[in-house]
């Protein structure tokens, strides 16, 4: 789940310097092993500075608990720009990874994201910068890791995303990079009564 995220914004790095995209997320997700099932959603922000193409910050946010938490990823990813019929070109960005812990239970993680691009005029967000990304993505997740007892536990994730227009504009025209929009989006989240866990 937390890697989806994750994976929602890094296809998102195509160009610029300082400013930033901020994004509205919101995941599902089933969880399964270990003798049951059970599903859960999160939402939050996924903020990406273009500048910085691997550089992604994640504040996760729980509404029933009223809490957020915030995670950073730095690599482990694969951009790729698909041209579709009629001129359509899509980010489709793709995370594997595979890897085991000190008591050698597996961890794997499988993510691909996929939205069309479209042109975001630097007015609306901002900045001077036009940039060519998607407005909107989805993604899909399938996460494998060991419950307390090392038994594997498969997490499906679905996902999407949306640009946050405002919340965007605000942080380029304060001329936030993107440890200044995560102090933003943690004020924001503070002020509607979050706490961070």
């Amino acid at each position: 789940m937390k890697i989806l995220l994750a994976t929602l914004l890094a296809a998102l790095c195509l160009s610029s310097s300082a400013d930033v995209l901020i994004y509205k997320q919101k995941v599902s997700y089933t969880i399964t092993g270990a003798g049951s099932s059970s599903k859960a959603s999160l939402a939050g922000y996924v903020i990406l500075d273009p500048g910085q193409a691997d550089a992604i910050t994640l504040v996760n946010m729980d509404a029933k608990t009223k809490s957020f938490w915030v995670e950073y990823y730095y690599e482990d990813t694969d951009l790729n720009i698909v041209e579709g019929s009629l001129g359509k070109r899509f980010t489709v960005w793709t995370r594997t990874d595979w890897w085991f812990d000190t008591a050698d239970n597996s961890h794997t993680t499988m993510v691909t994201l996929k939205g069309q691009n479209s042109p975001v005029l630097g007015p609306k967000i901002g900045t001077v910068t036009t940039w060519n990304v998607p407005i909107k993505a989805t993604a899909v997740g399938t996460f494998i890791y060991p419950s307390d007892s090392g038994k594997p536990i498969m997490e499906e994730s679905k996902g999407s995303m949306a640009l946050d227009l405002k919340t965007t504009k605000a942080a380029n025209f304060a001329g936030d990079d993107a440890g200044g929009a995560e102090d933003r989006v943690i004020q924001m989240l503070r002020a509607q009564g979050y706490t961070e866990i």
